[in-house]
C-alpha cells in the first residue's frame, strides 16, 4: 500500500537504508543521555542497567533492522566517549546486533536472526570454560551449566515456532494486549541469546567462575528481565500505538 493510500505523510527526507537520518540521530542521542539513568541495579553488584536499554531494544522495531543497527552503532560509538565501558567492543557491537536480530524477527526473517543467536549461545557455553579451558579457567559443571542457561537456548527452540507468523503479526496488531505480549516474547527470543551470550567476554576478561553465571541465571535474572522487558513492552506498546496514529512517514521494516 502506498504512503498516500495508507494516510502517511509524504515528502522528502534524508534516508539511510529506509530510516530517516534525523530519527537515527535523535534516538542515538536520547539513548546516550539515558545511559546515566539507572533502570535497575544488578543484584550481584558492580553496576546497573541503564534506561537506555529500552532504546537499544526498540531501535530495530522503530527504524527497521538495518536502520536500527546503524542507530545502535552510532549510539555505541558515542557511548565510548561519554561513558566508557569495561569491554569497549562489547558496548559498541551489542546494540547493533540486537537491533538487527529483533528487527529481522519482526519482519518474518527469523532465519537471519537464528544463526546469530546460536553463535552467542555457543560462545557462552564454550568460552572460556572449554576453550581455552583448564588450567587457565575451570571447566563448567555440566549439565548444570547448560540447564541454568535456559534463558539463552530456549529462544532457539521458540524462534522457528513463533517467528514465521505469530510474533510478526502480533507486533503489528492494534490489540494492545497482543502487542505487549509479542514485545515481551520478541525481546526474549531475539535479544536474550545475544545479551546473555556476552557473558563469555566478561568470563574471559575477568576470570569469572561458572558458578557465578549459574547463580545469576537462576536467581537475579528473574527480576532483572522482568524489569527490562516489562518496562520496554509498556513503553513500546504506548509508543507504537501513538506512531500508528501520528501520520508520520512509514519506515520500511518498522512495526508501526
Amino acid at each position: 500500500m502506498s504512503s498516500e493510500a495508507s494516510g502517511h505523510v509524504t515528502g522528502s527526507a534524508k534516508m539511510k537504508y529506509g530510516a530517516p537520518i534525523a530519527w537515527i540521530a535523535i534516538l542515538a542521542a536520547l539513548g546516550t543521555v539515558l545511559r546515566f539513568v539507572p533502570l535497575y541495579f544488578w543484584a550481584e553488584g558492580g553496576g546497573y542497567t541503564a534506561v537506555s536499554v529500552i532504546i537499544e531494544y526498540l531501535n530495530g522495531l522503530i527504524l527497521g533492522p538495518i536502520g536500527g543497527a546503524i542507530c545502535g552503532l552510532v549510539y555505541g560509538i558515542i557511548g565510548l566517549f561519554v561513558l566508557p565501558a569495561a569491554i569497549p567492543w562489547v558496548s559498541v557491537l551489542h546494540p547493533v546486533i540486537i537491533a538487527f536480530t529483533i528487527g529481522m524477527l519482526a519482519n518474518k526473517k527469523w532465519w537471519a536472526a537464528w544463526p546469530i543467536c546460536a553463535v552467542f549461545v555457543a560462545l557462552q557455553q564454550l568460552v572460556p570454560y572449554y576453550w581455552p579451558g583448564p588450567p587457565s579457567y575451570p571447566a563448567a559443571p555440566q549439565p548444570k551449566y547448560f540447564l541454568a542457561s535456559f534463558w539463552l537456548w530456549v529462544p532457539l527452540i521458540l524462534m522457528p515456532i513463533l517467528g514465521p507468523k505469530l510474533i510478526p503479526e502480533w507486533l503489528r496488531s492494534d490489540d494492545k494486549k497482543k502487542l505487549f505480549v509479542a514485545l515481551v516474547f520478541a525481546l526474549w527470543i531475539a535479544t536474550e541469546p545475544v545479551w546473555g551470550g556476552w557473558w563469555f567476554a566478561w568470563n574471559w576478561a575477568f576470570s569469572l567462575p561458572p558458578d557465578l553465571n549459574m547463580g545469576v541465571f537462576l536467581t537475579m535474572y528473574w527480576y532483572e528481565k522482568a524489569l527490562a522487558w516489562g518496562s520496554t513492552a509498556v513503553i513500546g506498546t504506548a509508543l507504537f500505538s501513538a506512531l500508528r496514529r501520528s501520520g508520520l512517514r512509514k519506515i520500511p521494516g518498522a512495526i508501526w
